[in-house]
């Protein structure tokens, strides 16, 4: 009898292996692909998070921390739907609220039927989300433990990674069925995610749909959403940005100008400058480009090497041969999600270039 060799062995493993992972992926994409247009992003005036679509008639079940304050909201859908929408009910010690949205459609997720029963420690979860404003990001993982006692009640504990936007948004079985609605992280640790319960959350819905059959929540139509001032001031959209970002930041009034500006102070204390008026602008100073600079090709290599690293920022050298990094475009029709995203990428773009850089110019 002839015995397989290790390499075999391990041939065939890898290909098992690689099988499972196809298995896998193909598993969960029909999943993505359904659900995704149910997980609108929502932008207010102080926050950006996610939903879940779970009526016809635009009642969308969130966080109640995503939509605290007043004022207008925006919801965005997958397939390019944008509508104004307004916070109906909220339920602060649940942190579960519900929205109503200008939206009309056959398609949402249908809850209570949609519940997931069952789900133990181990098994495979998803979350769909709009993670520092990277929209309808999927992200996988595991329940790490699926009744978790904390000072605020009862959670869902799993290692997917979330982030600010990812709050609101659904976390689902391998059978596209709701597990809970992903509520939070601990920021001093990593891979240590919440979810507020399934079945919380179907009492929470059935609750709010008795008041609403009882004339407790007023429904607001199409019309008095459209009469709704949504648009958000250049400051309001700045804060709620930067919290997106989870930068820090200092008005800057030393600058003549009528924009507003404000210092942004990265995760490692570099900083860079926004300025808001007709124009996002962001910008962080680099160096004056001597004529030894001007004609380095290791230099402009290097740049160019980065720059296909970042995914909105640009270096850009002006006519006097400063080199700055930096990120511009009209405010007009500019969303807390855009600008979230801009204000990360030009931190993390800082933070990783501009040691090298210094470094490269004291040579």
């Amino acid at each position: 009898m002839s015995r397989a060799c290790p390499n075999d062995q391990r041939a065939r493993l890898g290909m098992k292996i690689e099988e499972d992972v196809v298995t896998l992926t193909a598993q969960w994409r029909p999943i993505i692909h359904e659900c995704r247009n149910y997980v609108p992003i929502i932008e207010g005036v102080s926050h950006v998070g996610a939903g879940l679509l779970v009526s016809g008639d635009g009642l969308i079940i969130t966080n109640a921390h995503v939509v605290e304050g007043k004022g207008a909201l925006m919801v965005s859908l997958h397939d390019g739907t944008r509508a104004k929408a307004v916070m109906i009910h909220r339920d602060g010690r649940a942190d579960l609220a519900i929205v109503r949205a200008a939206i009309h459609t056959s398609r949402y997720f249908e809850l209570p039927t949609r519940m997931a029963d069952k789900y133990s420690t181990g098994d495979e979860v998803l979350a769909i989300g709009h993670p520092r404003g990277l929209h309808f990001t999927s992200t996988r993982g595991i329940v790490s433990e699926s009744s978790r006692f904390l000072p605020d009640g009862r959670f869902v504990q799993t290692d997917v990674a979330l982030n600010p936007g990812n709050s609101g948004g659904p976390l689902l079985d391998a059978s596209g069925k709701l597990i809970g609605i992903n509520t939070h992280m601990r920021t001093d640790s990593q891979g240590m995610g919440f979810a507020i319960p399934g079945a919380h959350v179907v009492d929470y819905l059935r609750d709010f749909y008795g008041r609403r059959d009882a004339g407790d929540v007023v429904i607001p139509s199409d019309e008095q959403l459209a009469q709704l001032e949504q648009t958000l001031s250049p400051p309001e959209l700045f804060k709620a940005a930067a919290e997106l970002a989870e930068l820090t930041f200092q008005e800057n009034k030393s600058i003549q100008t009528d924009d507003w500006c404000w210092d942004v102070a990265t995760n490692s204390g570099n900083k860079f400058l926004a300025v808001i008026g007709k124009t996002f602008y962001i910008v962080r100073h680099i160096a004056e480009l001597d004529p030894a600079h001007q004609s380095d090709e290791n230099l402009f290599f290097q740049l160019l090497r980065w720059q296909n690293k970042i995914a909105l920022c640009r270096f850009e050298i002006d006519g006097d041969n400063d080199l700055f990094l930096r990120y511009a475009r009209p405010f007009e029709d500019l969303d807390i999600s855009e600008a979230g995203m801009a204000l990360w990428e030009m931190a993390r773009a800082v933070d990783a270039w501009l040691k090298p850089l210094d470094d490269h110019f004291r040579k």
